[in-house]
């Protein structure tokens, strides 16, 4: 046929269709690129299949991400970062429990003033460096708490602070 002097052909175009189920395609963009630089292909089309190995290269890596996110998730350790200080209170108040046992099975014993209140003072340090380690906004941070230093005037102190001295 011809239209204004130039020779036009309809070609009979044939599509085949097919489904593809997700994660069935498999598409290897370096070989598509590989083809359309023998082929000659124009800037363009090579500018969208770097563009297409690109965003599946981001689709990888973000399933990736997310397979590795879900597996530390399920088996990640719980850390109790207060640990240390519950157990190092839970030994000093130990050492006086038996006061306080024989205060509750004998009728006229008191636990003497001086264990009682060393026993509050423990909790109370034990509440105070528990608060600290809750206000630490990183690792960084709760790291500071138990380093020691020296001021300078042979005073060696740490942000924790210490417990009080024992009465036994």
């Amino acid at each position: 046929m011809e239209r204004g002097g130039i020779m036009t052909q309809k070609k009979a175009v044939t599509k085949t269709t097919k489904k593809v189920k997700a994660g069935e395609l498999n598409i290897n963009p370096q070989a598509l690129i590989k083809l359309a630089i023998e082929k000659g292909s124009s800037i363009e089309t090579m500018e969208r299949l770097l563009d297409m190995r690109k965003r599946l290269r981001d689709e990888q890596a973000e399933i990736e991400f997310r397979e590795a996110m879900s597996y530390f998730q399920a088996h990640c350790p719980i850390i109790e970062k207060k640990k240390i200080v519950k157990d190092q209170a839970a030994g000093l108040l130990a050492k006086t429990d038996w006061y306080v046992v024989k205060a509750t099975e004998v009728a006229d014993y008191t636990v003497p003033a001086n264990i009682t209140t060393y026993r509050a003072a423990v909790r109370a340090k034990s509440n105070e460096m528990e608060t600290a380690i809750d206000g630490a906004a990183n690792v960084d941070a709760l790291k500071t708490l138990y380093e020691y230093t020296d001021d300078g005037n042979g005073n060696i102190t740490r942000p924790l602070g210490e417990w009080p001295e024992e009465v036994i």
